[in-house]
């Protein structure tokens, strides 16, 4: 019954097409083959081809999928690799997953061939197929939002400012998924690295020096740093202003990141815990993300969604607490 409503979905967003088997792919390439392919699902582009072959990534989504549990795979996602990508980027509109390999000039923490990266953004493609298979008003969203950004992309003059006008109704809560997406996609990548500084390690440059604490490109992807009252305070102080005023969903959950690794720092590396962590935490998210969509709370998150991040915080703490202490 979910995938039919996955299925239905995709295809009102113009996402999805359906083969001469039945079966339904995202429509956004042909079905990949030969040593740099893997089961459809992964491409490795000529450029990055020196590197690992597509089964080596199709592995490590294989690895993930097992830490799911109830979860959905993201089956519908298609991913593609090449070192012409400066930043690696899940696209919801299309389900597909471009992964850019590292430069060798940022150090040995940055690897030509990164996994992690792949990790994060897989992490974002299983989120959103298990909202869609799930919540029939995030469907809606969903389908409203890309379709809206599609018929945007395809007109001009004054169709197209009634169309932004109509979809910037739509943006706080747009923005707020994005910050439950990038929370949740660093959990998995937590999880399947067993590592909490995994994308903090990625995204560190050996060419520059950073203060722990004046680099916040480093201390949102840190799950360690909540154990420092400075970052606290520099939450507080300057970086959830950024989130609202620059509406930014990568500082929104810092506090959250926090203590999911305070709660599961002493559990990580046992492998029960692992399949249990990552659909503990999604249940958690989806509830409350759910609770804002649905109740008459939308209203009070603000026009760029984030009005309301620390008391959503809050919330989210005291479940983590209940259910992963």
């Amino acid at each position: 019954m979910y995938l039919n409503w996955l299925k239905k979905v995709l295809a009102l967003a113009g996402i999805i097409a359906p083969l001469q088997s039945g079966a339904f792919m995202p429509a956004c390439g042909p079905v990949f083959s030969m040593e740099y392919a893997a089961d459809g699902r992964v491409e490795v582009k000529p450029p990055a081809q020196h590197g690992p072959k597509a089964a080596e990534y199709a592995k490590v989504l294989e690895q993930v999928d097992a830490l799911l549990g109830p979860l959905s795979p993201a089956t519908s996602a298609l991913i593609s690799v090449d070192n012409a990508f400066v930043f690696s980027v899940f696209d919801p509109t299309t389900f597909r997953i471009s992964v850019g390999l590292r430069p060798a000039y940022m150090g040995p923490k940055h690897p030509a061939h990164n996994f992690t990266t792949l990790i994060h953004e897989y992490g974002h493609a299983v989120f959103e197929t298990n909202m869609l298979m799930r919540n029939k008003k995030f469907q809606k969203l969903y389908a409203e939002f890309s379709s809206l950004e599609k018929r945007i992309e395809q007109t001009e003059g004054s169709l197209r400012d009634t169309l932004r006008s109509r979809q910037a109704k739509l943006l706080p809560l747009w923005n707020l998924r994005g910050a439950f997406h990038e929370l949740f996609a660093d959990v998995v990548t937590l999880t399947a690295t067993k590592d909490p500084k995994a994308l903090q390690s990625v995204l560190r440059d050996s060419r520059e020096s950073y203060d722990k604490h004046s680099a916040p490109e480093l201390l949102l992807r840190d799950f360690t740093d909540g154990r420092h009252s400075q970052a606290l305070r520099v939450w507080k102080k300057e970086l959830q202003h950024r989130v609202l005023e620059g509406e930014d969903p990568y500082f929104a959950f810092l506090p959250v990141r926090w203590e999911i690794w305070k709660l599961s720092r002493n559990h990580i590396k046992s492998e029960n815990y692992q399949k249990t962590l990552i659909p503990k935490v999604y249940e958690i998210l989806e509830r409350h993300y759910m609770h804002l969509l649905e109740s008459g709370e939308p209203q009070k998150i603000g026009r760029g969604g984030f009005d309301n991040i620390e008391v959503i915080n809050q919330r989210i703490v005291e479940d983590l607490r209940e259910i992963l202490d």
